[in-house]
């Protein structure tokens, strides 16, 4: 099908959220929990927009090429999912090589795929930079996950996605259940193992909070001054779905199906 793309719109001028009452309530255009592809309100620019296009048909042709090559698998199946910091394992942002895949950070992402999972697992990278969670979910229900993937009881799929909702405006809940519902989705449609980490700290949180207020103020009507406490929020909703949450999360944590991994304090 032929991909419209939006003309003569200012992607800048549409945040994600946008404030509906003087109460501090807000509004965002998509939401965590409901697949969606990105649009103008989760693109910085029109190229940004084409690119992830571009990066989600050339998954699912990879997904189709994965599916007809029928191999029997001596390794397990290994699928990263995820990113910026997933896909940097590619040693690429939307498919291209950038300055900070270049990095002594992306050098060694790269390094460590190549070296060792690549000769360990039969691995699928499955992230596009900027991601958030609803975007994922839309991916993988638009034909980026390999059949022959998902119907391998001994595959291992790693999840790591939500920073980019709190950097867009999503309250911490929301984001929390967005990644349940991508997890869930996975247990269903699969049957091999899943890894959820954790969201990470992030430490950009002077640069980006001041723009994301309103809505997402301070009882006072101030920018917050960090992330952590969101990110912490989210990583604490996610513990204690582990005991408290959605059966089909409950019964898979229970029984070691699904592990909750925390890679850093924040």
């Amino acid at each position: 099908s032929t991909l419209f793309v939006p003309d003569n719109v200012d992607f800048d001028t549409n945040p994600m959220c946008e404030a509906v009452s003087i109460e501090r309530e807000q509004e965002c255009h998509e939401i965590p929990t409901e697949p969606s592809p990105r649009t103008i309100y989760s693109c910085w620019n029109q190229k940004q927009f084409i690119d992830w296009f571009t990066m989600h048909n050339r998954y699912v042709s990879e997904a189709k090429l994965f599916d007809s090559e029928k191999r029997n698998y001596e390794r397990p199946v290994l699928m990263l999912i995820g990113d910026s910091i997933t896909e940097s394992f590619l040693g690429t942002s939307y498919g291209v090589e950038t300055e900070r895949t270049k990095s002594s950070y992306g050098e060694e992402a790269f390094r460590y795929f190549q070296t060792l999972l690549g000769k360990k697992y039969e691995t699928i990278v499955n992230a596009i930079s900027g991601d958030q969670v609803q975007h994922v979910l839309w991916r993988l229900q638009n034909g980026e996950l390999p059949q022959s993937a998902s119907s391998n009881n001994q595959a291992i799929f790693v999840i790591l996605i939500g920073t980019n909702n709190l950097g867009n405006g999503h309250l911490p809940s929301p984001t929390a259940e967005g990644i349940l519902a991508l997890t869930k989705m996975l247990l269903i449609q699969t049957k091999g193992k899943i890894v959820l980490l954790q969201v990470l700290p992030r430490g950009d949180g002077s640069k980006i909070l001041p723009k994301l207020c309103p809505p997402r103020c301070t009882e006072d009507k101030k920018p917050f001054q960090s992330f952590f406490p969101a990110v912490r929020k989210v990583n604490d909703n996610l513990q204690n779905a582990m005991s408290t949450g959605d059966e089909t999360i409950k019964m898979a944590y229970i029984s070691k199906r699904l592990s909750l991994i925390d890679c850093g304090e924040a």
